[in-house]
Formats: structure tokens, sequence, C-alpha cells
């Protein structure tokens, strides 16, 4: 599997858009890790379809996202898997 977000910052986000159905600014708050504007949504989600669509290795961009919110106190939308 590749390196994940590395992958995603080399693509085109528009295409991406038009594969997966992810919106393209999603995908810029998880590019940029811009944690904030992705606790709302359904990060766990988008992952996985990434994960599944490109055969893209996530892990750590959920260990950062979890981390993120155990730092504020938020409930993690992301469950740490065996595999995404």
């Amino acid at each position: 599997m590749a390196n994940g977000i590395e992958k995603l910052l080399e693509m085109d986000l528009k295409e991406v858009t038009k594969h997966t159905h992810i919106e393209t600014e999603y995908l810029r708050y998880m590019c940029e890790k811009n944690f904030e504007k992705l606790r709302k949504l359904n990060a766990s989600g988008f992952a996985k379809i990434l994960s599944r669509e490109y055969d893209m290795d996530l892990q750590g961009w959920i260990d950062e996202y979890n981390e993120y919110c155990k730092e504020h106190n938020i409930v993690p939308l992301i469950i740490e898997e065996e595999k995404l």
C-alpha cells in the first residue's frame, strides 16, 4: 500500500472526487490535516473509501487524527482497525 496522504497530495483532487464522491473540499482538509473541519464529518468513511479505491495506507493519518481528538477531548470518529 502506498503512503496515503503523500499519494493523495500528488493526485488531481477533482478526479478523486468524481471517482469517490468525496467532496474536494473534504479531501483538501484531509491533505492539510485540518482536523477541526473534519471532526464533524465522516472522516472514518472517507479514509476507508480512499484506502479501498486507491490502495492507500492511511494509518499514520488516522493516528494523528485520533491524537488530535484526544488532545481536544473529542470522541474520535475513527476507530483504529487492523487494516483499512
